[in-house]
């Protein structure tokens, strides 16, 4: 069971959800599916919709970081999921092609261990948030460090680009969120927001609310506009939050508690709508992700990691039934993300060297399409002059 508080104020994304609510009105992506009740009537006689079985398998490895991989992203914008941002405990930042695999940056300058990464809406920027306190902003096509923001006590746990990469928010051990200036890297808004290490931050899509987790035990909703906390969500056991994000259509957040739990949560009608179980996850902060069947554009599944094994979990998202485990990995999966358009995710984990790898259900062909157009790209295996031609 859940509860929260709530205040008057309102936003775009607040009254979506509103009007969304639970049952066959409210979806989770601008195509999306209906969050409806699994047993459907037929001839009078209940019957029940079995959820299709994904065969995730790994498809590819990207080595190269030499400590626990903490965070990793697909990019977004016209390019999505062709290019893989990530983040270590050996205090790098690298981006690589998911189809060739190729190293295409690799960006030292931190000072500590780099917690986690986020992309531009576009992909044409990065950010990075440190155990050595600061926030670098990164410019990926001149590969250089734009800024190095520093406004948190300690260390820096979570970072987000907003929709339109004017705004940077970062929360930390410090339990304060801050609001940067992306272009001049001012510091506009330093938040208390918690009362213990702030695990996520999480822009909306249409930018105009912040929500951030922490140990606490609490997710919490901000306006960015002024700073007001709008809505305050809490398990009535209140296990520690270790990470959220919202949905593609800001009406629901997606988030995984240290029961063993990912919770889809309903913000604005102040309720949990769907409850993922069956994994053990007490131990790590880990970032579960939403991905879209290939197949079925509105059938969506939950993904996370599960410390037995260690391994991934995957749910169907409309039954919350889980659909399979994958195994394999070295250390545990600590973050995952989901291809935007192909029923794909990549995991990063815990290790000494350990890679990313790419899973992949059902026809992976289209990664062999993208190598090549990669491949010629970059000028892989094309003569000099054809290459600069």
């Amino acid at each position: 069971s859940s509860s929260s508080s709530s205040s008057s104020s309102s936003s775009s994304s607040a009254a979506a959800a509103a009007a969304a609510g639970d049952g066959a009105a409210s979806s989770l992506a601008g195509p999306g599916p209906a969050l409806r009740a699994p047993h459907a009537a037929v001839g009078g006689k209940p019957s029940v919709v079995m959820p299709s079985l994904p065969d995730f398998k790994q498809v590819k490895t990207y080595e190269g970081h030499t400590g626990s991989i903490s965070s990793v992203r697909l990019s977004k914008g016209f390019d999505a999921g062709r290019l893989i941002l990530s983040a270590s405990a050996d205090r790098t930042v690298k981006i690589w092609h998911t189809s060739s695999g190729t190293l295409l940056r690799d960006w030292a300058g931190h000072e500590q261990g780099v917690a986690d990464v986020a992309w531009s809406d576009q992909s044409d920027f990065a950010v990075s948030a440190s155990d050595d306190g600061s926030v670098r902003v990164w410019d990926v096509e001149a590969d250089t460090c734009l800024a190095a923001l520093r406004g948190h006590d300690s260390q820096v746990m979570s970072v987000d680009f907003s929709p339109r990469g004017n705004l940077i928010a970062s929360g930390g051990t410090d339990d304060r969120v801050v609001l940067w200036d992306a272009r001049s890297g001012r510091q506009l808004r330093s938040i208390p927001a918690h009362s213990g290490p702030i695990t996520g931050v999480s822009f909306s899509p249409d930018g105009q609310l912040l929500a951030t987790s922490a140990f606490d035990g609490l997710i919490r909703f901000w306006d960015v506009a002024t700073g007001h906390c709008l809505y305050t969500l809490i398990d009535d056991s209140a296990p520690c939050v270790g990470a959220v994000r919202f949905t593609a259509n800001g009406c629901f957040v997606l988030s995984s508690t240290l029961d063993s739990s990912v919770r889809l949560w309903d913000y604005a009608g102040n309720k949990t709508v769907r409850r993922m179980t069956g994994h053990e996850n007490t131990r790590f902060t880990c970032l579960p992700a939403l991905c879209c069947s290939s197949e079925n554009k509105r059938a969506h599944r939950v993904v996370s990691a599960t410390e037995a094994g260690p391994g991934v979990q995957v749910w169907e998202l409309q039954s919350a039934a889980p659909l399979q485990t994958v195994s394999g990995f070295g250390g545990v999966p600590l973050t995952i993300d989901a291809h935007l358009t192909q029923d794909a995710f990549v995991t990063g984990e815990i290790g000494t060297r350990p890679p990313l790898r790419l899973f992949v259900a059902g026809d992976a062909s289209w990664l062999a399409e993208e190598a090549e157009e990669d491949k010629a790209a970059l000028g892989i295996g094309v003569p000099a002059a054809a290459a600069t031609a």
